[in-house]
């Protein structure tokens, strides 16, 4: 019988595989190098997702259990809401507005924003 030996993608390691699609030399290397991976890719997107986190938690608690609510712009900066972090835009009424997650910001005069909670 033939022995096949592979090299581990994480360690580099030549072992001798136990099952034929068996990639790496132990569990804890395919752990590791999975759990490496994720770490890379949460980096990478890190700058986008904090603040988006950041506006989703403060608009959760400024809105509570309500569906909307009107604040003005100073107030959202003051408790740390990024005004240039949205995920999409959403259209009420033939106009598109910024949102994050299910929250739609609508400006309004005198720099306040009426935020109102849409679940799709």
């Amino acid at each position: 019988m033939m022995r096949i030996e592979k090299i581990d993608p994480l360690t580099g390691e030549v072992f001798v595989p136990s099952r034929s699609n068996q990639l790496f030399a132990s569990e804890g290397n395919r752990i590791r190098f999975h759990n490496e991976r994720a770490k890379t890719l949460r980096q990478q997107k890190a700058f986008i997702d904090r603040p988006l986190h950041v506006n989703q938690r403060i608009l959760n608690e400024v809105l509570g259990d309500k569906e909307s609510v009107e604040v003005h712009r100073q107030f959202l900066l003051g408790k740390g809401f990024s005004l240039s972090t949205f995920t999409h835009y959403t259209e009420l009424e033939g106009k598109h507005y910024p949102s994050i997650y299910e929250f739609v910001l609508i400006p309004l005069a005198e720099e306040r924003f009426k935020i109102l909670r849409r679940y799709a």
